[in-house]
């Protein structure tokens, strides 16, 4: 898609309109909320999907955890994954969970920022679409409004 960079973008794409009857092919893996293959088959496609690869949570070492806690106070997180973020979220230790919701957080979709703002972040920002440079723009509007130098 030329705008956004998730499932519901590449789902407003004009080709994707009016595919009734067509075959569509959708490469992907098990898992994730498949959004797109459920609205492609609402949508009327023959849908052959080849599952290519595999998710798999990674334990995230607890020397990474121990530095995490050790970051500088304006620290912000970036969110372009839910299934990502849940898998980081059941790891983090209670102390890194405290401090990172009281951080700044970007979110690449409403969605996502909801699912922040149930997890108890107070500072949640949009970002336009999943992409780094938009992510990253989110943050530096952040840090420019309160007068923060942006590293």
């Amino acid at each position: 898609p030329q705008h956004g960079a998730n499932s519901e973008s590449l789902l407003a794409m004009p080709e994707l309109q009016g595919i009734a009857g067509r075959t569509v092919g959708l490469v992907t893996a098990p898992g994730g909320r498949g959004v797109i293959a459920t609205t492609l088959r609402e949508r009327g496609a023959a849908l052959h999907v080849a599952e290519v690869y595999r998710r798999q949570p990674r334990q995230i070492p607890s020397a990474r955890l121990d530095a995490a806690l050790r970051l500088p106070p304006h620290t912000a997180l970036l969110v372009s994954s839910g299934e990502a973020f849940d898998v980081a979220w059941t790891q983090w230790p209670p102390a890194l969970r405290a401090r990172l919701q009281r951080q700044p957080a970007v979110a690449s979709s409403p969605r996502l920022r909801s699912k922040l703002q149930a997890q108890g972040f107070v500072k949640v920002r949009l970002a336009e679409d999943a992409q780094p440079r938009s992510l990253l723009a989110a943050v530096s509007q952040h840090a420019a409004a309160l007068s923060l130098p942006v590293r």
